[in-house]
């Protein structure tokens, strides 16, 4: 509830109105009166915010918090400058537009102008409009009650033409409310919104913003970080002179307006206005609706070689400038200056009012409460930070994705069913458990790890399931009432509230008919046996841990049936609180019910080291699968072989990453090898080594021949891919040659050689494979008796 000096209101109402109450439309309506609904008295001019907004309330039976907080968010307690042109058309502290006017004045018996012009009148109409939205749209919201009912009479009041943009407005309005507000207006005084409880919102028909595969969206981010490329109206921006070289300034702008107002005034084709990128002051969202490469519209005279960054929120009221939304642009422009080499000075960081051309209309944003020295500190220390993407941690390799997953990808911007994404500045979040597309019980389990975050939030639609968490991984299980398709969401974010990534998934979520009770014992090292008790029948049971589905390693199988349902596993991760899932499924494939255990993964006793333990596998021929069992504690691992620094096959890595640490390796020397395993933590630092022996085996090479005459033989060799060409010598070193080619080889592919000896008897021979820079692939021996 907004803090207000506590006013008998109920009895004060009809002295400051000079009118009585009325409980209908057609009560209030001038035309049906013919005369004024409301006569605003000087006494109403002379209340703080807090009152105002609690008359307002009261008189329009509406939640005080909900008007206070559509205020926030439509003009951050502030008179919209109406000849600001990067938000639309909007009036007074409630932000109303040409037609909301319109209405108000019908509602309230107030002239247009004066709604436009009166604060107490503004926030009148608002409110009269916002009880007129309840009744049209939000029936099972009960009066004054804030509740979850008021979902669609708040999208209706957001007023945009995409419905998604409506109820992108709509959440952050929720948002506040469930985090709560403590912040001034624009005339110093204090508003304060206590964190509400709303549960029903995640059953609320939330449409979410379309991912970036949707084909809503025109193109990518320039900015890794960014949440989604929404392209401006192609008539709101032009072609940069030059291109991205040309790019040598950025500038500060406010909308003077509302996120998403910015936004959708931006796609209009008649706004003639733009930027580059819009950031939202709830939690530094960032929009990009221009590509870097081209020119926006935003500073009259001086758009060629400058970048638009366009700021939630009004010039004239200090409380736009979020901690998040600072932090967010902090990291924005930190990229820009690397990005395209600009000095990170006030001659190239600069406001929209220092640089707006001679002639054109005055502008003064971001105003006189823009920290500019904390700003340009900021913005120095992000530019001079690392700020490579971080990839998101994975689970234990399962050999295949849990049915349904996909592999994780995606990008800050990805809001659409991924399992994980990677920002900037090594921030990255991503759902472990359950998978996208996975089919689960409930109580949903969720486990979700990140890297460069202080804390993650995670979201159901417009509901906020858990937020302010700092550890990681983080575990969050929701119990759901109905089954269905639910999809969920989880961000990464700063200290000070800015989103750095976000992760998120829709699962199909049944209800349970058994009940399912996992369990695990270890068997020696990392070996474990994994069985299940079950309240009922199943033909078969799944094991998960961490996310990844786990395959049995005696019977290469990922369903246990039987007594116990049991399952062999070797882990390769050693850690504490890992994610054990199991769920029980009937012959046709149905989930019929899911249960769940942490369990500790440790190493054997004795294992005081960070390596626990190296092994080479054979793959076939002379490739081996080099990996590393190792504490949480390890980043990456190398492997040297007999000092040699081994690169992967497959990706050209030297780097070896969690969890099996795996590394294919195609040999062409065997035998006998020193394996050295070198592990690093995430400084870079080694922590820890080890040498295994491991055998290489000899690539596989045969030879046989056939006798075509007297003392004349044809050889035929079957030889690895790699073979450049086959050289057979005798026991006394003399190389066969070939009697039609005079060469001591053959060459492939049949690798044929047809030789006459000098005389009969036996003939010890040795045959080698030989690769194109002269390394021995393969060595084969044997006997022919000539004749």
């Amino acid at each position: 509830m907004v803090r207000i000096f506590r006013l008998c209101l109920a009895s004060l109402l009809l002295f400051l109105l000079g009118t009585s109450c009325y409980g209908s439309l057609q009560d209030i309506n001038p035309a049906v009166r013919g005369e004024p609904a409301i006569s605003l008295s000087p006494e109403l001019h002379e209340l703080n915010t807090e009152e105002l907004f609690q008359y307002a309330a009261e008189r329009s039976a509406v939640p005080l918090d909900l008007l206070v907080a559509l205020s926030w968010h439509e003009t951050s307690f502030s008179t919209l400058d109406d000849d600001h042109p990067e938000h639309r058309p909007g009036y007074g502290w409630m932000g109303l537009t040409p037609q909301r006017v319109r209405w108000g004045a019908e509602l309230t018996g107030l002239s247009e102008e004066l709604i436009k012009q009166d604060r107490v009148a503004n926030v009148v109409a608002g409110a009269e409009l916002l009880a007129q939205m309840r009744d049209g749209w939000a029936s099972p919201a009960t009066g004054s009650t804030l509740d979850a009912g008021w979902w669609p009479a708040v999208v209706e009041w957001a007023d945009f033409d995409v419905e998604w943009l409506a109820h992108d407005f709509a959440r952050d309005v929720f948002q506040t409310l469930q985090q709560g507000l403590d912040v001034q207006t624009s005339n110093g005084d204090l508003v304060r919104i206590e964190p509400h409880h709303l549960p029903g919102l995640e059953e609320v028909a939330f449409v979410r913003p379309p991912d970036a595969s949707s084909g809503s969206f025109s193109g990518s981010t320039d900015y890794p970080a960014a949440t989604r490329f929404l392209a401006a109206h192609s008539s709101n921006f032009s072609s940069r002179t030059g291109g991205l070289s040309s790019i040598r300034r950025v500038v500060i702008h406010t909308t003077e307006g509302s996120y998403n107002g910015a936004i959708s005034w931006f796609r209009n084709g008649s706004s003639d206005v733009s930027a580059h990128y819009v950031l939202r002051k709830s939690d530094g969202e960032i929009t990009q609706m221009v590509p870097d490469a081209n020119k926006a519209w935003h500073v009259c005279g001086g758009n060629n070689d400058t970048i638009g960054l366009e700021h939630e929120g009004a010039a004239s009221n200090p409380a736009t400038w979020t901690a998040a939304m600072l932090d967010a642009s902090a990291r924005l422009t930190a990229w820009l200056v690397r990005e395209y080499d600009i000095p990170i000075d006030r001659q190239h960081i600069v406001g929209h009012g220092e640089i707006q051309g001679p002639g054109c209309a005055y502008r003064y944003d971001p105003g006189p409460h823009f920290p500019w020295s904390d700003y340009m500190a900021a913005v120095e220390g992000y530019a001079s930070a690392d700020s490579a993407a971080s990839t998101p941690p994975h689970g234990e390799p399962p050999g295949h994705l849990p049915d349904g997953a996909g592999p994780e990808s995606g990008t800050a911007a990805d809001e659409g069913g991924t399992s994980g994404s990677s920002g900037v500045f090594g921030a990255s979040i991503s759902f472990q458990a359950p998978r996208n597309g996975d089919v689960v019980g409930t109580p949903v389990l969720m486990r979700v790890i990140s890297t460069g975050a202080h804390h993650v939030d995670v979201w159901a639609g417009p509901y906020r399931l858990a937020h302010g968490m700092t550890a990681n991984p983080v575990h969050v299980a929701w119990p759901v009432d109905s089954a269905g398709l639910r999809t969920f969401k989880a961000r990464a974010l700063s200290e000070a509230g800015a989103v750095l990534a976000v992760a998120s998934i829709t699962v199909d979520v049944q209800r349970p008919e058994v009940m399912i009770e996992p369990s695990a014992s270890a068997l020696g090292g990392m070996g474990w046996r994994l069985t299940s008790s079950v309240a009922g029948h199943a033909d078969y049971v799944k094991y998960w841990v961490d996310g990844w589905s786990l395959i049995d390693v005696l019977s290469g199988s990922n369903r246990a049936s039987g007594p116990g349902y049991p399952l062999q596993y070797n882990f390769s991760y050693a850690g504490s609180g890992r994610l054990l899932q199991a769920r029980a499924y009937d012959s046709s494939g149905r989930l019929l019910g899911e249960g769940f255990k942490y369990i500790d993964t440790l190493p054997p006793e004795g294992v005081t080291g960070v390596i626990i333990d190296a092994e080479a596998q054979e793959a076939g021929g002379t490739i081996m699968r080099l990996t590393t069992q190792a504490q949480p504690s390890v980043a990456w691992v190398e492997y040297l072989v007999d000092g040699y620094l081994m690169t992967d096959m497959v990706s050209g890595e030297i780097r070896a990453t969690p969890h099996e640490f795996g590394l294919w390796v195609e040999f062409n020397q065997w035998g006998e090898r020193t394996l050295t395993v070198r592990a690093y933590n995430a400084a870079g630092q080694v922590i820890d080594t080890a040498e295994r022996t491991i055998h290489v085996p000899a690539p596989e090479l045969t030879m046989e021949w056939t006798r075509i005459g007297p003392l004349t033989y044809r050889f035929d060799a079957d030889a690895i891919a790699a073979t450049n060409q086959i050289v057979i010598e005798t026991d006394g070193g003399d190389v066969l040659v070939d009697r039609h080619t005079g060469h001591g080889y053959s060459v492939g592919p049949d690798f044929l050689l047809e030789h006459r000896f000098d005389a009969p008897g036996e003939v010890p021979l040795a045959v080698l494979a030989i690769d194109v820079v002269g390394n021995v692939l393969a060595h084969w021996e044997g006997v022919v008796e000539v004749q």
